[in-house]
């Protein structure tokens, strides 16, 4: 069968239904809706280097050429992943995502295909040079990046946690002691500490999450501010294919938002009352853990994605860790 590699500068020519088959499992951030999204920025020019058999599509590679000489971005800077200061940025290229914590080359895992978009990407000029930068990876994604644009130095592994199934939905009893001991405990100290929680949509909410957010962000050394909170949930709020969720107790002390994407939920961003708050811990347990599983168990959602911090505590209750990594290369000399 005949295959068909195209370069194109939008989003536009690619088929979202058929960008969704390809099953990336990226979550809510691999999303069309999304992607769509971080393409539409003035500091990046975009490329999609597809790849189509008989008009379907069975590879689709986003691929973001940086514009200007500054970073800008907290997250995806390589020194925030340990490495050496990288080149200016209009000397470096990020491939299949620039933004969020998951990032891959959407390409059908097929011999062809991959030297289909692997002929397709050697051949253009505009990476000729370019240091190319893969954030967030899965060990699948991470073969499939290789295979397409050669040897990549991995600098960094981190760890993104979740929910599966059999949390979500089984029955206590055949969930491993310690698991269903610290969940009874959770739902003991929650009861305890009198607190309740309401979930709505983000577009019912009255707003007052997007402070405590911020707050929380700031505490971690992240600049934040409430806007930039509203902004980036509006954004979210926009994308067809997802929906947006924010959680609270009953006294507005603390607030998360979730984004829930096909048969899954994604623990977006907390925010949490001052350090020395009275019942604190009870607070994050409430929505950080109990307020998800709450709402993906209504939905009949299979996972939980919870984010790359507190493993330790969050693999107890039962998540399982999904390796990412992040790392560089410069396939393509001058």
């Amino acid at each position: 069968m005949a295959l068909v590699a195209e370069l194109s500068n939008r989003w536009s020519a690619i088929d979202p239904h058929e960008f969704a088959n390809l099953g990336m499992d990226l979550g809510a951030v691999g999303s069309f809706g999304r992607i769509q999204q971080i393409s539409d920025d003035p500091r990046w020019a975009l490329r999609i280097v597809s790849v189509t058999e008989n008009g379907r599509l069975v590879a689709a590679v986003p691929i973001f050429l940086g514009r200007g000489d500054r970073w800008t971005d907290q997250l995806h800077s390589p020194e925030a992943w340990g490495g050496p200061p990288p080149p200016p940025l209009d000397e470096c290229a990020f491939i299949g995502g620039r933004q969020d914590v998951r990032a891959g080359v959407h390409c059908v895992n097929r011999p062809d295909v991959i030297e289909a978009a692997r002929d397709m990407c050697a051949e253009m000029p505009e990476l000729i040079g370019r240091q190319l930068h893969f954030s967030y990876y899965d060990t699948a994604q991470r073969h499939l990046a290789e295979q397409i644009f050669g040897s990549i130095t991995w600098q960094a592994q981190f760890d993104e946690y979740a929910f599966p199934a059999a949390v979500i939905h089984g029955a206590p009893a055949d969930l491993p002691k310690r698991t269903r001991q610290l969940l009874r405990q959770d739902q003991r100290r929650i009861a305890e500490a009198g607190i309740s929680v309401e979930t709505s949509s983000w577009s019912d909410h009255d707003g007052h999450a997007a402070e405590l957010i911020a707050r929380q962000n700031r505490h971690k050394g992240l600049e934040d501010h409430a806007e930039l909170v509203e902004y980036r949930m509006e954004l979210w709020d926009e994308c067809e294919d997802v929906s947006v969720h924010v959680a609270c107790d009953q006294d507005g002390l603390a607030a998360v938002t979730m984004l829930v994407h096909r048969d899954e939920l994604e623990v977006y961003e907390i925010g949490l009352p001052q350090p020395d708050t009275a019942y604190r811990l009870e607070l994050y347990l409430a929505l950080g853990y109990h307020a998800p599983l709450t709402l993906a168990r209504a939905k009949g959602l299979t996972r939980i994605r919870m984010g790359m911090e507190s493993g330790q505590a969050k693999t107890h209750r039962g998540a399982v860790a999904i390796p990412r990594f992040c790392g560089f290369a410069t396939p393509f000399p001058r």
